[in-house]
């Protein structure tokens, strides 16, 4: 077990450093290179169109038959209602922002390697399942909570709620991944090409998206404001236990899937959550800042959840 806590961290490391150094390099752009107009440009270039494009290869390339079974799919989403449930019951300021950061995932570059890490080949389907759809869920909850918490009163209206449907459908993430969906299902099954390009553009696009993210953090105002330490708990303490609850007692699944939603649950704040925002200064000044502080927290807090895992699931058998 300590050998493994070791591989662990040797893995997580590198990742957070890469995260780190491309955030910097944007920030520095920002201060030495790029007018007001490149920035702009570069914010909406990954916003509206690189991001969509890969998140549709994605969702045009997964492999949609592991939904077949969907108590793993349940047990992961009812732990993220239970907590946005305690954050509106708690939480007085930036609601909409703490449910972000408190249960969207950087699945692709962090809890992807973990898994491939520490489980064998096979658990890796479970964990693209709850990708498929996460991104969609986790924008859904992200508008219906703005609108009742700015405008409680009126939402149960229908006009409210066509309102937040067309302004979820409208986004360029949500429309990339429901067509890439629907590619998927109507042409029975993943696409190749589609699964090409995914591996291909991995590392090129999200390497852009965090210089991209430097970029606004250096744009932002300097105003002093306090850490989001809230934010970070829930993501990596608070969200995983609520998924090891779920998985555990009450859905009682096998331990290899437990592993994975964990895995995924405890891993930092994606890195596309920041383009959720575009235009909320408040937010993204939030949001960029519980990025790279649950990306730094995560070096310590995943070799931590890998080892209380091997505790608690004590005849799980792993890599």
């Amino acid at each position: 077990m300590y050998t493994l806590l070791l591989q662990t961290g040797a893995a997580i490391i590198p990742i957070v450093m890469a995260i780190s150094l491309l955030v910097a390099m944007g920030w520095w752009l920002s201060s030495s290179l790029l007018n007001q107009d490149q920035k702009q440009w570069l914010n909406q270039c990954v916003s509206r169109f690189l991001m969509p494009i890969w998140l549709f290869a994605n969702a045009a390339s997964a492999d949609l038959l592991t939904l077949s079974n969907a108590d793993f799919v349940i047990s992961y989403f009812l732990a993220a209602l239970v907590l946005i449930f305690f954050i509106l019951l708690l939480v007085k300021r930036q609601i909409a922002a703490i449910v972000l950061a408190a249960i969207y995932s950087n699945t692709v570059y962090f809890s992807l390697p973990i898994i491939e890490l520490v489980l064998d080949g096979n658990a890796i389907n479970y964990a693209l399942s709850i990708i498929v759809i996460n991104t969609f869920f986790v924008l859904l909850s992200f508008e219906i909570i703005k609108y009742v918490s700015t405008d409680g009163q009126q939402i149960a209206r229908i006009n409210t709620f066509k309102k937040i449907l067309i302004t979820i459908l409208r986004n360029p993430i949500v429309m990339s991944l429901l067509l890439g969906v629907a590619v998927n299902l109507g042409l029975g099954g993943a696409l190749e090409p589609m699964a090409i390009y995914r591996d291909y553009s991995t590392l090129p696009i999200l390497s852009v998206a965090l210089i991209s993210l430097g970029v606004s953090l250096h744009s932002l105002p300097k105003q002093a404001q306090r850490s989001p330490w809230l934010a970070v708990g829930l993501k990596l303490l608070v969200f995983p236990i609520l998924v090891f609850c779920c998985a555990r007692f009450m859905f009682d699944l096998a331990n290899d899937v437990i592993y994975v939603l964990v895995v995924l649950a405890a891993s930092p704040l994606a890195i596309n959550s920041y383009f959720f925002v575009n235009g909320d200064r408040t937010s993204e000044r939030f949001i960029g800042r519980c990025i790279v502080m649950t990306s730094f927290a995560s070096v310590v807090s995943m070799p931590l959840w890998i080892v209380m895992l091997n505790l608690l699931l004590s005849d799980y058998i792993y890599k």
